[in-house]
C-alpha cells in the first residue's frame, strides 16, 4: 500500500499535478505518524497506517467541501471532489454489509471484541470498522 502512494505520488508530479502531490506526502507524514506512535521510532507503516491516513484526509477534504458549498465556491468543492475520488481509488475495495454481515457470521460468535479483533488481523482495510460494530452488536 505504501509503494501504491509513493507511485501515486511519482505520476502526480510527472504529470505535473499541484495538488496530488501535497496530499499524498500529507497522507505518508500521517502514516508515517501513525505507525511511530504505535511503536516508537523506527517502525514500518502498515497498510492499516496508510489505509487510515487516507480516510482521514477524505473526511477532512468531505469537511471542507461542505463549508465551500455553504459559501457557494463551487471551484473549490470540485478540487476537493476531485482529489477525494483520486483518494478513494488507492484504497482497497471494502466489503458491502451485506458481505461483511456474512463474514461476520461466518466466525461464529457473538463477542464483538472477538469480531472486531478477528476483521483487524484477517481483513484490515477492506471494512468499515463503525459498520462492522454495528452489525456485531445486532447479532
Amino acid at each position: 500500500m505504501l509503494n501504491k502512494i509513493m507511485n501515486a505520488r511519482k505520476e502526480a508530479l510527472k504529470a505535473k499535478d499541484k495538488q496530488m502531490p501535497r496530499v499524498l506526502n500529507m497522507v505518508l507524514n500521517t502514516a508515517r505518524d501513525k505507525a511511530g506512535a504505535i511503536g516508537g521510532s523506527g517502525n514500518e507503516v502498515q497498510d492499516e497506517h496508510v489505509i487510515a491516513a487516507i480516510r482521514k484526509a477524505v473526511s477532512d477534504n468531505n469537511e471542507l467541501i461542505a463549508n465551500h458549498q455553504k459559501r457557494g465556491e463551487e471551484d473549490k468543492v470540485a478540487a476537493f471532489e476531485s482529489v477525494n475520488s483520486k483518494l478513494e481509488a488507492l484504497l482497497p475495495q471494502t466489503l458491502t454489509e451485506a458481505q461483511l454481515k456474512e463474514l461476520i457470521e461466518s466466525f461464529g460468535t457473538k463477542q464483538i471484541g472477538e469480531i472486531m479483533s478477528r476483521l483487524k488481523a484477517e481483513h484490515t482495510g477492506k471494512y468499515v470498522p463503525a459498520m462492522a460494530s454495528k452489525i456485531a452488536r445486532a447479532l
